[in-house]
């Protein structure tokens, strides 16, 4: 790894906050991790349009690993992956899995997505899913992980949804109204008024059955973001959109469903109209062209009838050479107009 590019700064108050609770209770915490991160990563990359040569074989940064489910997958699969997470317990939980399995090709460090620490241009894919949003600064997160991604290389972030996790919220905001500050009784009374959706939550076999309660119910801070939202990120950021999971584009969708991955994708991630739309579709290919305002405004309005609230979002980092052709097209222009 490249020398450290500066300081790492300490949390902010809504970071820290955040951090204490993972530390307390790590999440996703499942037992099987990889066997966790093999039911998404299949669909969730294909939609994206990462494909194994984005990562095998390459510098990998899983931004925010948590309790290292992603981060073990792709060293399992031949990358050389950096964790890096705030949560000392999600840390050790991870460090200890990889161990388990003898996976030398990942380690694990403590710091922030905000101010990694790490050299420009340091890796060749950065994976961030689940974290900006628990953020005091989600642009400034994504700012921080498109400079430590190499030029050509590919980054995919995961956020929540201001369409599919409105009822979440409203959950999550009645748990803490009733529950104050106090995270265990936010838990508590979550389980009395929601006894189905906690019921549903502390599913799986996991090392702390109580993560993922404490994740939907408790967490002291997280934001909700959109399509069009992530889009002009990108734009900000000089990165090129080509991809998103579920699809930002009805036309995708055929595709999507008629993938191999689809079936093992978890029900959250299905939707309720894939028999329809495997009628309808004969030859499905995943285009993966750039929404539109109407795209947009179609498919969040699905999410939030199906129930979706985490969607994924990938771009890539324009390599030298599209830095000069897009020079040289300026200058054209300019020589042209002038």
């Amino acid at each position: 790894m490249r020398e450290q590019h500066s300081a790492i700064s300490q949390p902010s108050s809504c970071e820290a906050a955040v951090v204490g609770m993972y530390s307390t209770h790590p999440s996703p915490s499942f037992k099987d991790k990889i066997a966790f991160a093999s039911k998404r990563m299949g669909l969730r990359l294909y939609c994206c349009g990462i494909a194994e040569q984005d990562y095998i074989g390459r510098d990998v940064l899983d931004a925010g690993c948590g309790t290292g489910e992603y981060s073990c997958w792709f060293a399992s699969r031949g990358a050389r992956v950096t964790g890096i997470d705030l949560s000392d317990g999600s840390l050790n939980e991870a460090r200890a899995y990889a161990e388990s399995l003898s996976l030398d090709n990942v380690r694990f460090e403590k710091r922030s997505v905000l101010a990694t620490g790490f050299a420009d241009a340091s890796f060749d894919f950065v994976y961030c899913t689940g974290v900006l949003h628990h953020t005091s600064d989600p642009f400034g997160g994504l700012t921080e992980l498109s400079r430590v991604l190499c030029p050509g290389g590919k980054l995919l972030v995961s956020l929540y949804t201001s369409s599919g996790f409105l009822v979440r919220e409203a959950r999550r905001r009645v748990a803490k109204y009733v529950g104050g500050d106090d995270l265990q009784l936010r838990v508590l009374w979550g389980r009395r008024l929601f006894p189905f959706t906690a019921r549903r939550l502390v599913a799986g076999e996991r090392n702390d059955s109580q993560s993922a309660l404490y994740d939907y119910f408790a967490i002291p801070h997280e934001t909700l973001h959109s399509v069009g939202q992530v889009l002009a990120w990108f734009d900000q950021l000089g990165l090129e959109y080509i991809g998103s999971f579920a699809p930002a584009r009805l036309e995708d969708y055929p595709a999507m469903v008629a993938h191999e991955h689809y079936a093992s994708i978890e029900s959250g991630f299905r939707s309720r109209f894939d028999q329809v739309i495997r009628r309808f579709s004969k030859s499905p290919q995943m285009r993966r062209k750039r929404p539109g305002a109407l795209s947009r405004l179609l498919v969040q309005s699905i999410w939030f009838f199906c129930g979706i609230g985490v969607f994924s979002m990938a771009a890539r980092k324009p390599g030298i050479y599209c830095k000069i052709r897009s020079l040289l097209l300026c200058l054209e222009v300019f020589a042209v107009c002038g």
